[in-house]
C-alpha cells in the first residue's frame, strides 16, 4: 500500500472516499482542515472523543461518531498473539426504545455474549454507526475507512480477523434490512478462524444468524 504524504509512517489503500484515498491522512491535518475527497466532496478535520482525528464529510450528520456508548461495553482481551477490541461509540439511542422486547433481547445477544465469545478467539468486533448521507444512501465506505482508522490508532493490524457490526441510522430509527436483519461485514476470517466464527453465532443465536461462509457476502442477524 502507499505511504500517506503527511505520515510516510503509515499507509492507505487508495479507495477511501475521504481525501484519505489521495494521500491525506486525518491525524496528519490540523483540526479543521478541509480538503476534497477521492468522492469528489468536501471534507473536515474533526476531533473525536478519543482525541483522534478523522475526516468527516461536510455536512455529513455521520461527524457525531464518538467512541463511548451507554448500549455496548468496552472490552479488552488478549488471546495469544491477538487483541480483542470493540469499538463502541457514542449512538443516538432513541432507536433502540423503538425496537420490540425481542428485537432488544437479540440486540444485547449480539453485543454483549456473542461479541465476548468472537473476542476470546481472537476476532475483533466493531459496532459502527453508519448515518443517512444527504443524497439518502447509505455509504458503507464510511465504515471500512472508520474501522481501518480506528484499528490503526488502537495499534492493531488490519490483516486480523474482524466484524463490523453495522447500524444504518436514519433519525431516530433503525434501518433495518427487508427481513428484519442487522448487516454485519467481515474481514480477515479464513478457514482456520471461520469453523469458530460459524459455531459461536449457532450457539449464541440460534436461527436469528444467518451467513453461507462466503467472504464476499456479508453476515445476518435477524432481530
Amino acid at each position: 500500500m502507499p505511504l500517506c504524504k503527511n505520515d510516510p509512517k503509515r499507509k492507505y489503500k487508495g479507495d477511501e472516499p475521504s481525501p484519505k484515498g489521495l494521500g491525506w491522512c486525518a491525524h496528519g491535518e490540523k483540526e479543521g482542515k478541509v480538503r476534497k475527497g477521492l468522492d469528489g466532496n468536501k471534507w473536515v478535520v474533526k476531533k473525536v472523543s478519543s482525541g483522534s482525528l478523522r475526516w468527516v464529510k461536510s455536512g455529513s450528520a455521520s461527524k457525531s461518531i464518538k467512541k463511548t456508548t451507554s448500549v455496548t461495553k468496552k472490552t479488552t482481551s488478549v488471546t495469544k498473539k491477538t487483541t480483542s477490541v470493540t469499538k463502541t461509540m457514542r449512538i443516538n439511542t432513541k432507536w433502540f426504545r423503538e425496537l420490540t422486547v425481542s428485537q432488544k433481547n437479540t440486540y444485547k445477544t449480539l453485543t454483549t455474549i456473542t461479541k465476548n465469545e468472537l473476542q476470546k478467539n481472537g476476532i475483533n468486533v466493531i459496532i459502527c454507526p453508519l448515518y443517512l448521507s444527504e443524497s439518502g444512501y447509505y455509504i458503507i465506505d464510511n465504515v471500512w475507512e472508520y474501522s481501518r482508522e480506528y484499528l490503526q490508532d488502537s495499534k492493531l493490524s488490519t490483516s486480523d480477523p474482524f466484524i463490523i457490526i453495522v447500524l444504518k441510522i436514519n433519525g431516530n430509527i433503525l434501518d433495518l434490512q427487508k427481513d428484519k436483519s442487522l448487516q454485519i461485514q467481515h474481514s480477515n476470517i479464513t478457514y482456520n478462524n471461520k469453523k469458530n466464527l460459524i459455531e459461536i453465532f449457532k450457539k449464541t443465536l440460534g436461527n436469528k444468524y444467518k451467513w453461507n461462509g462466503k467472504q464476499t457476502h456479508t453476515i445476518s442477524v435477524k432481530l
